[in-house]
Order: C-alpha cells, then sequence, then structure tokens
C-alpha cells in the first residue's frame, strides 16, 4: 500500500493531504461577518483593532492580538468592537484528509485564544498565501507543514504561560533539545514525580497533543529545515533525527508532508 501511494504521489495523482479555501487579508476590516461554515474550518487573526465575536450564544469581546477557529455546526458572527470601529483581519480557510489528523491530536477546533504581543502571524499567513500562489503541488504541501506548525504552536501555547506549569515548561524544552532522542518516558516520570499515565496524560491536556505526537512533528518540522537550508543527504537528515531506518523516516516524512523528503527538497 505504501509503495502505491509513493506511486501516485510521484505520479502527481493523488491529492494533497489539505485543499486550501482561501488566504486574505483587510488591515482595516470594518464590516461584521455573518455566517455557518459548511465543509471546511478557518483561522481567523485580529492583528489590531477589536473583536466583537458571537459563537452561537457564546460571546468574547477581543482586544488587539487574538486568534479563532471557525468550523462546521455552529453560527458565527464577528463584528468591529465599538471601541475600535475596525480590526486587522488575517485568515487561511482549508478542508481535506489532514483534518482527521489535526483534530484526533487535539489541534483542532479550538476556543479564541489571545496571541503574545510579539506574535507576528500576519507575516506567516502572508508566506502561507505566496506559497499557494505559485501553483505548484509541492509548495502547497509546503504550505501545508507552515499550517501546521502554526497550529502546533498554538496548541502549546493553548493555556497561556501564566497557567502552564513549570514542569511542562522544563519538559518540551528538554523535548526539544534532545528531538533525536527517544524519550525515557520511565525516566520523566520519576523526574517530574508523577506516574507515566500521568506524565502522558497531563502532557496532553496542557500541549494539547501526545507526547510522541509533539516528537514527530518537531523532528519532521525539523528535516524540513534541514532540507530545505542544507545539502545534506536524506539519510545523514534521518541520522541527525534520530532515525536508524532511512525509509522508515521518509515514510513518517510521506504521512505528515505527503510527499517524500527528496521530493520536498526539490520543491524549494
Amino acid at each position: 500500500m505504501d509503495l502505491l501511494l509513493n506511486l501516485l504521489y510521484y505520479m502527481g495523482m493523488l491529492l494533497p493531504p489539505l485543499e486550501f479555501i482561501g488566504t486574505g487579508a483587510a488591515p482595516n476590516h470594518r464590516s461584521a461577518i455573518d455566517k455557518v461554515f459548511s465543509g471546511y474550518y478557518g483561522i481567523q487573526f485580529a492583528d489590531a483593532g477589536g473583536v466583537e465575536l458571537t459563537i452561537d450564544d457564546r460571546s468574547y469581546t477581543l482586544e488587539e492580538k487574538w486568534c479563532w477557529c471557525t468550523y462546521p455546526g455552529p453560527h458565527f458572527m464577528y463584528r468591529p468592537s465599538k471601541q475600535h470601529g475596525y480590526w486587522s483581519h488575517y485568515f487561511v480557510t482549508f478542508r481535506g484528509p489532514r483534518l482527521n489528523d489535526w483534530i484526533s491530536d487535539g489541534l483542532l477546533p479550538f476556543a479564541p485564544q489571545q496571541l503574545p504581543s510579539s506574535t507576528d502571524f500576519a507575516t506567516r499567513i502572508e508566506t502561507i498565501r505566496m506559497l499557494i500562489d505559485s501553483a505548484n503541488r509541492l509548495s502547497v504541501l509546503s504550505a501545508v507543514n507552515e499550517l501546521e506548525k502554526m497550529l502546533i504552536d498554538l496548541a502549546v501555547a493553548r493555556t497561556g504561560s501564566a497557567y502552564r506549569p513549570d514542569w511542562l515548561q522544563l519538559l518540551v524544552r528538554q523535548l526539544n533539545d534532545s528531538v533525536d532522542q527517544q524519550p525515557d518516558y520511565q525516566g520523566l516520570a520519576v523526574e517530574y514525580g508523577m506516574s507515566v499515565s500521568t506524565l502522558r496524560r497531563q502532557f496532553k491536556r496542557f500541549a494539547g497533543m501526545p507526547i510522541h505526537t509533539y516528537l514527530l512533528r518537531r523532528r519532521i518540522s525539523a528535516a524540513c529545515d534541514m532540507l530545505t537550508h542544507t545539502d545534506l543527504p536524506v539519510n545523514v537528515i534521518a541520522n541527525r533525527l534520530g532515525y536508524s531506518d532511512t525509509y522508515f523516516f521518509s515514510r513518517q516524512f510521506n504521512h505528515i508532508m505527503g510527499c517524500s523528503p527528496s521530493r520536498f527538497r526539490k520543491s524549494k
């Protein structure tokens, strides 16, 4: 089956894992949006100004940098707040099979969340738009990767640093510093004073995804960076990321990115 999928990808017969419906930017948005989203998801950003947001019977007043998810089912209405009279609106909308993985991992959907003042999602949305507009299938796959990294960053920050336990911040740094190694769950559980099952459960609760999913996506993200910015052979990249089997690395990369590492590099 994997051989058949790879062949279909190379022949261009298999659709990308995600279809982008649209991206947009309105730095001085002053009108209301009132709709039910049918069959697709979206990420909406307010980069400045203020928004009055209603999701069914839940109301929010969002000032400055906020992000919210739109998805099938609820009735969404958002408009400029009375205080500001406008907001800087950036968005990306999408549908496709990759959504199932993101929903399963807890990346989507999510409640409105405030963003750090240093966050520059406007630039990240623009990067996604440029990749989509290139009309190159592999560039679209790169856009999927950029969107996924954005969703992971949002998930990690979901509860806000003020509400995130100190142990989780330390653990995330440990995982990021040892992305090439398999985690010693028993050792980590002892280090943080909890059982392995509690460690796994609490990490997913606060980080929005299981530990193994977080590590896998960080590895693939690191692989994308090395494929883009270095000439290292694929087997060397796999080895640096802790893979002893290059074929297994390529399978995992293909599962996440929708193409082989070599094909991804050629698209850059």
